[in-house]
């Protein structure tokens, strides 16, 4: 496999709406929650949906009802707060019993109207949803006006469709219990969570300076109980995440049967509603592996390596349309989604997608996303403020974004940033703080398929930021599963250590997840709650908090220089004489200066083969002159310095 200078992890829009089956309703209980009515005087139509139906013989489209849980745009911050003395597991059960039977509700008034129209093949591929009081379908210009005079029907988005993947392509993977390392009895593990590591098992760096080992170590808990959601596009079957896959206890695996009659056929690990398949590990991608990796990876192989931050946790895999991915996650408890992908262009679509995640948080879910790799001028990937920050990223309060930055807290050019706006139809708040947090984004390791590290490999971008601040949420869910998502995030924000501008700013959030002492203050809120004594919890403890210090002023002895490093030198520059700790001056006869130089230089050769790169660079107080042979875009030239004392893994 080629090297390259790093791995920005980019993701492009997903699929939209597929399945046409009927949504089944379980037994709904008596308690249910208060509905409201989308105000404003007839049928609203997405702008961008009108423009696309003149293009286009049929066009797909998103339609909400006129009642839903949450009607105009500031009704979940009203509606956390009158909620906010609720238990999270209470909350999610009326939730999803009054989202659901609104849709019931809805649909029975809606369905002569809608069944017409599809027969006389104005509408197609009609599918009806309950995360929002809505269905979606395919409809042709002429359709438009009588879709308005359906029962209930009140706004109108456009909606995305790609093209369906080939699923009977894809390879059958074996079962995830045969990957499962034995039992050992000095090491109990309960029926919610894979086995805890031995003692010599390491851990990368990232879980310690996020002071998720100390949480570990201290408080005993690593997300024990806690069922992640990974959205992703593939992914990639091996026995490192095998080990905690989560197994859907209504489904019998491989039976071919609908067993727990959701209208889907052995979702048990997950499912792709792209492709309408159970198969979820398929293809070449590696960027689903490296995110579930990094939220829950552990030991295997015979490696002694666990990459998880939130170890014991177990994960599945969603591919295709947020509307379904969110109700499968709803349905099957889940605690936790990661989504770490930016979609550009949404218009009034933003709403839409806002709305979903809005009922979905209401529905137990924690969402968080990483805040996007769109900040680098002069990159085709650059985008200006306030469009920096995409969908899923721009929504604020019940989309956890994190940020990253290099191993010395400073900041990577690549990194999207805040303010974010919304001024919509339906969201009219203006401008929204974001991201966050931030956790860390570049030269992280590169896992292999066998549970080891690829050698000299490395990734950089924030895909891998926001599965660290998922896991973070994931240990925190795990030490009290009661906490609603507005007060874990608060704890989440004011624990943070503040590594940029006094105060939460727009590039580092709050600052940097600091998993130990928001972990402390969320047992002591449970103590307290619980009426316990919560002495033992309160106030600061030695050492609580990452030594920032340190670590920024390492980075500035660097003189905002770029340095040859062990885990970055490349074969190419191995050849050419290039040493660890060689100071980097020119390379093609241009300065580099600081780390936006290197970047910018070594982006303009990319996807270049053959070629010859001089390098200047100081040797010992030296300089020295070189010539790479550049085959494949081998030449690693890393910003970081992996010094013994700071090492890959501790």
């Amino acid at each position: 496999m080629p090297q390259c200078l790093a791995l920005f992890v980019l993701l492009f829009p997903l699929q939209e709406p597929r399945p046409d089956q009927d949504l089944p309703v379980a037994a709904l209980p008596a308690e249910s929650l208060p509905v409201e009515v989308l105000s404003g005087e007839g049928v609203w139509v997405d702008p961008a949906l009108l423009v696309a139906l003149n293009g286009s013989r049929t066009t797909p489209v998103v339609v909400w009802f006129d009642r839903q849980l949450l009607g105009d745009g500031a009704a979940y911050a009203r509606r956390s707060e009158e909620w906010s003395d609720w238990q999270r597991s209470a909350l999610r059960t009326a939730a999803i019993a009054t989202l659901k039977q609104l849709s019931l509700d809805s649909w029975s008034q809606a369905e002569p109207a809608l069944v017409r129209m599809s027969e006389e093949g104005q509408l197609k591929q009609l599918g009806r949803l309950w995360i929002v009081n809505g269905f979606h379908a395919r409809i042709s210009i002429d359709a438009l006006e009588g879709l308005k005079l359906v029962p209930g029907v009140k706004k109108v988005f456009l909606g995305r469709r790609g093209p369906r993947g080939n699923a009977a392509n894809r390879p059958a993977y074996p079962d995830p219990a045969a990957a499962r390392p034995a039992p050992d009895p000095a090491q109990p593990a309960s029926a919610d969570s894979a086995q805890g590591p031995s003692p010599e098992v390491r851990h990368p760096w990232y879980s310690h300076q996020l002071m998720a080992v100390r949480a570990w170590e201290e408080f005993g808990y690593r997300g024990e109980g806690v069922l992640n959601i990974v959205h992703d596009f593939n992914f990639q079957y091996t026995p490192g995440m095998a080990a905690n896959l989560y197994a859907n206890p209504g489904e019998v695996a491989g039976n071919g049967k609908d067993d727990d009659g959701n209208g889907l056929v052995d979702d048990v690990h997950g499912y792709d509603f792209t492709a309408d398949s159970d198969r979820i590990f398929f293809g070449p991608g590696m960027h689903g592996f490296l995110c579930a990796n990094v939220l829950c990876g552990q030991p295997s192989g015979g490696h002694d390596l666990e990459y998880g931050v939130a170890p014991a946790s177990r994960w599945a895999g969603v591919i295709g349309p947020i509307e379904l991915c969110v109700q499968w996650a709803a349905e099957q408890g889940a605690d936790t989604y990661s989504m770490s992908f930016s979609i550009p262009g949404l218009g009034d679509g933003r709403s839409h997608w806002r709305k979903v995640l809005e009922h979905g948080s209401l529905c137990g879910i924690y969402f968080a996303s990483g805040a996007g790799n769109f900040g680098q001028r002069g990159s085709r990937n650059f985008a200006p403020i306030p469009r920096q920050m995409r969908t899923p990223e721009d929504i604020p309060r019940v989309v956890f974004a994190a940020t990253g930055v290099h191993r010395d807290l400073s900041e990577t050019v690549f990194a999207s940033k805040g303010p974010v706006v919304w001024q919509l139809e339906h969201y009219q708040e203006g401008q929204v703080q974001k991201p966050e947090v931030c956790a860390f984004n570049f030269n992280l390791p590169r896992f292999a398929l066998d549970g080891g590290v690829e050698p000299g490999g490395s990734v950089s971008g924030n895909s891998l930021a926001g599965p660290m601040s998922c896991a973070s949420i994931a240990l925190l869910l795990s030490a009290d599963p009661e906490l609603l998502p507005a007060e874990l995030t608060g704890i989440l924000t004011a624990t943070a250590t503040d590594i940029g501008p006094p105060g939460v700013d727009f590039q580092t959030g709050h600052g940097l997840i600091n998993v130990y002492r928001a972990m402390q203050e969320v047992l002591r809120r449970k103590a307290v709650a619980q009426g316990q004594d919560a002495g033992s919890w309160n106030g600061r403890r030695p050492g609580d908090q990452f030594d920032a210090a340190t670590y920024q002023a390492w980075g500035r002895r660097l003189g905002g220089r770029a340095w040859v490093t062990i885990a970055g030198l490349g074969e190419a520059a191995q050849l050419a004489g290039l040493q660890v700790g060689d100071r980097l001056q020119t390379v093609n006869d241009q300065e580099i200066r600081s780390r936006e130089d290197l970047h910018s230089v070594l982006a303009s050769l990319r996807g270049q083969k053959g070629f010859r790169v001089g390098v200047g660079a100081q040797r010992n107080g030296a300089q020295i002159a070189l010539e790479l042979d550049i085959q494949d875009m081998e030449i690693q030239l890393k910003e970081q310095v992996a010094a013994a004392s700071l090492p890959v893994f501790w």
